[in-house]
């Protein structure tokens, strides 16, 4: 197999919901196969090795093709689709290692993919096969085979109440069995199927979709470790109750340790303040990073903008973005959950490691900044907006520097017609998967993530607002507008 096609069979993903990062990654590394029901795998089937594998799991139902076994070898490599199996009971359904497995053959686009391989009996070791199936290249590779196991319901949340469902109201598809897989073995504490039951999509949330008026205990049965109703204290009746909690009251509640974890997840997606760091530009000191950079950010919208570029009005808004990025060639810094590891391979200055003035304080890559800055346009064509996060990247993006480079992500607005309204310039949903692609790019290389720092007002700014990339979807825009409305008056 080429490099390249071992790259996109590498990098194919069956899990279509959010996972956090490192989970993420992990779980590229599997893929769930099936195989016709009497097809014996090995003759230990029933006696596979369980270890643990990486998170995985399924939202999507998927479709399955049969693909059968034929002699013929001009019509095995023809591209006419082969006759689908009707139902997901004529197979089994295994968990592989996608190192252990050749991939089959498909011509679909990665992205569009909503099917289960099959696996080919025969077993061809890397050996030459004629059909078009996934085989293994090693007879004795791990693999685990699919079942609801000791599941016996699920629940699943829908318009902030839970339904519990038996497994017999759920078709055992791949989907349903791998993520069923996945909690048997203890890869993940939660998993997020996307079940088609009576005629109706119903999906499993969290975290995303938590409402204020729903009931705290229909909320907290859906997190890992919660399996029945939880005695609350009688104040205690739904989210919002938890949410207008002080931290003493809260912490003063006897509560278990599992659902005081679930609890302050669910605090924290209400609560901004709890999340968001600052950064009190007036205490910087005159050789920090911030002290530095600041003025350029500022100071670039005055000077290299001109309004014909935002529809011929001088009173439209400007948003500067400046990236951050360091020489990948002397970078080879790593997060540490307690701190960072300053990279081996950059040089000291007289002795010292680099000046603060080179990049942020706490920061958990310790190379030199370099920086690219760009505003937005609005032409009045169609589809001619830029965001200059876009424009940014972009910039960067002809230096031929990979994505693995970014570092820092600082955004600021200036408006003419509004000096006093606050600044809470949260990346729109275009630019927000974009950055989350590079964050999620420099986690697999580095272990940490892009920040994103955000400005306190349009006007003289006093502080630097910041959070990691990967948080922006967690974050309610007006609970941020208030929040810089208040720290604003501090």
């Amino acid at each position: 197999m080429s490099t390249k096609a071992n790259d996109m069979w590498s990098s194919l993903l069956f899990y279509r919901a959010y996972l956090p990062p490192a989970e993420a990654l992990r779980a590229t590394q599997y893929v769930v196969l099936g195989l016709e029901k009497g097809v014996k795998l090995r003759e230990d089937d029933d006696q596979s090795p369980h270890t643990p594998v990486a998170s995985h799991s399924e939202c999507d139902t998927f479709s399955l093709e049969a693909r059968p076994d034929t002699g013929d070898s001009d019509r095995s490599f023809t591209n006419f689709p082969e006759a689908p199996l009707r139902s997901a009971e004529a197979l089994d359904f295994y968990l592989f290692k996608k190192a252990d497995v050749s991939p089959p053959f498909f011509n679909q686009m990665l992205e569009k993919m909503r099917c289960c391989f099959l696996l080919c009996p025969k077993r061809a070791g890397g050996r030459s096969c004629p059909c078009r199936r996934a085989h293994l290249l090693d007879a004795t590779a791990w693999h685990l085979k699919l079942s609801s196991f000791d599941t016996s319901t699920i629940s699943i949340s829908c318009n902030c109440s839970v339904l519990s469902l038996t497994i017999d109201h759920v078709v055992p598809t791949a989907g349903f069995l791998f993520a069923c897989g996945l909690v048997h073995e203890g890869v993940v504490d939660a998993v997020h199927p996307v079940l088609q039951w009576l005629g109706q999509w119903l999906s499993v949330s969290v975290l995303r979709e938590i409402q204020p008026k729903a009931m705290l205990n229909d909320v907290l049965i859906m997190f890992p470790g919660i399996t029945t109703s939880v005695l609350l204290p009688p104040k205690l009746v739904s989210v919002r109750s938890l949410v207008d909690l002080s931290a003493r009251e809260f912490y003063a509640l006897d509560l278990d340790l599992k659902t005081v974890s679930a609890c302050e997840k669910i605090r924290a997606r209400f609560l901004p303040d709890r999340g968001y760091r600052i950064i009190d530009l007036k205490k910087e000191p005159q050789d920090s990073f911030f002290t530095h950079i600041t003025p350029i950010i500022l100071s670039f919208s005055s000077n290299n903008t001109h309004y014909s570029w935002r529809k011929n009005d001088p009173k439209r808004p400007v948003v500067t973005s400046l990236i951050t990025y360091v020489n990948p060639t002397e970078c080879s810094c790593r997060s540490r959950e307690y701190g960072s590891c300053r990279s081996q391979l950059s040089p000291l200055r007289n002795g010292n490691w680099h000046s603060e003035s080179t990049f942020p304080k706490h920061a958990w890559c310790t190379c030199p900044r370099m920086h690219v800055i760009a505003v937005n346009y609005e032409l009045s064509t169609p589809s001619g907006s830029r965001c200059s996060e876009q424009n940014a990247l972009g910039k960067l993006a002809s230096t031929g520097l990979p994505t693995t480079v970014v570092r820092e992500v600082f955004v600021y607005g200036d408006s003419s017609a509004s000096k006093t309204e606050t600044n809470p310039l949260f990346p729109c949903g275009v630019c927000e998967n974009m950055l989350r692609k590079v964050s999620n790019d420099v986690f697999r290389q580095h272990g940490g993530d892009v920040m994103l720092y955000m400005f306190d007002s349009t006007t003289r700014p006093r502080k630097l607002i910041y959070l990691p990339i990967p948080e922006i979807s967690f974050r309610d825009d007006r609970g941020f507008r208030k929040f810089v409305a208040e720290l604003r008056e501090l």
